[in-house]
């Protein structure tokens, strides 16, 4: 531990799961595709 000459305490921590807060877009594909296929 480093001694930097003051008491530290940890009060409290936050623990994130992995993609925790992270808004997945949810996409459809085939929706897409077919868009793309219509255009054309």
């Amino acid at each position: 531990m480093a001694k930097i000459g003051e008491n530290i305490n940890i009060r409290r921590f936050v623990r994130w799961e992995l993609g925790e807060g992270i808004e997945k877009k949810k996409e459809d594909y085939a929706a897409e595709v077919a868009k793309l296929a219509a255009e054309s």
